[in-house]
């Protein structure tokens, strides 16, 4: 069954809660909003199709390999040139691109039922009680349409004026993480490391860590974090294919989510004292940019 016929929601751990970093706006006129419109629904199909068609992708790889080495080889001094008119040579060539292909489809499907069993599995980490409360393994959750929450947002932010919210909302995403992110190591080790085995939260490496949260978080229905180390900074991306990050009420969540990340990140490095992290004190935002209706990133600063 296609996941549009399902609504789309965005949950909230609940001992989570619900700088003036602007994202950067671009205006269309009519026209423009017409080709915006008609873009987003080829790159959505494109999307679509690259990531659920191994075979397409393994046949753009093999395009692509095969049409290099035949470009690299026309250009090739006539001694070493590969000569591919006799037929048994032509045959070997053409036995090594279909073996190569069917190769990467085999690899491609692995990658492809193996990120679905991880998604079965975080759907499973959800439980309803009949009582009123939503379970993320054992944290207490809520969870709203994302169209609500939008609106909820943007609704205050007519109220209030959309820099004031912004601003507040940073700082109300890093009020709001202390309880998880000090919770963090026990929330691991107790519901995590219990379904994926392994060893505990403080024998993990830094980069370990980032994943783990990550992992965590992206279960939420906030998006698919990905948090990695990048040039001495920290950056933070989230993806959300279901519109959560368009219109004002997206781009002030983005808001929240930076402050939010901001004190996991520096709970993470505060307590990590190994490596070349072990002498940080926490992290500050640098940055916030809007990469467009899907996406989000934050940079950050060690400190």
């Amino acid at each position: 069954m296609s996941l549009e016929k399902f609504e789309p929601y965005i949950g909230f751990n609940i001992l989570r809660g619900s700088g003036k970093n602007k994202y950067k706006r671009y205006g269309y006129g009519e026209r423009g909003l017409v080709m915006a419109s008609v873009f987003s629904k080829v790159r959505r199909f494109y999307e679509s199709v690259w990531s659920e068609a191994p075979w397409v992708r393994a046949a753009g790889f093999v395009g692509a390999a095969s049409g290099g080495l035949f470009y690299l080889n026309q250009h090739l001094p006539s001694g070493i040139k590969v000569q591919a008119t006799e037929s048994s040579v032509a045959a070997i060539l053409i036995a090594i691109v279909v073996t190569l292909y069917f190769f990467l489809v085999a690899v491609l499907f692995g990658d492809q039922v193996r990120l679905q069993k991880k998604l079965r599995a975080l759907e499973q980490s959800f439980r309803y009680d009949k009582r009123g409360t939503l379970y993320n393994a054992s944290e207490p959750n809520i969870a709203f349409r994302i169209a609500t929450f939008k609106g909820i947002l943007a609704g205050i932010g007519t109220e209030v004026g959309k820099e004031q919210l912004a601003a507040a909302l940073v700082e109300a995403g890093r009020a709001s993480a202390k309880d998880f992110a000090a919770n963090l190591p026990n929330i691991f080790d107790r519901d995590i490391r219990s379904n994926k085995g392994g060893g505990i939260w403080s024998g993990l490496t830094f980069e370990q860590k980032l994943i783990e949260w990550s992992d965590y978080d992206s279960a939420t229905g906030w998006g698919i974090f990905a948090a990695r180390a990048v040039n001495g900074h920290l950056r933070v991306g989230v993806t959300h294919f279901r519109g959560l990050f368009s219109g004002d009420g997206g781009l002030f969540f983005g808001q929240y989510l930076a402050g939010y990340s901001e004190t996991v990140l520096s709970e993470i490095v505060r307590h990590h004292k190994d490596g070349r992290f072990g002498d940080f004190r926490g992290v500050r935002l640098a940055e916030i940019n809007s990469k467009n209706e899907n996406s989000v990133e934050f940079e950050y600063e060690l400190v």
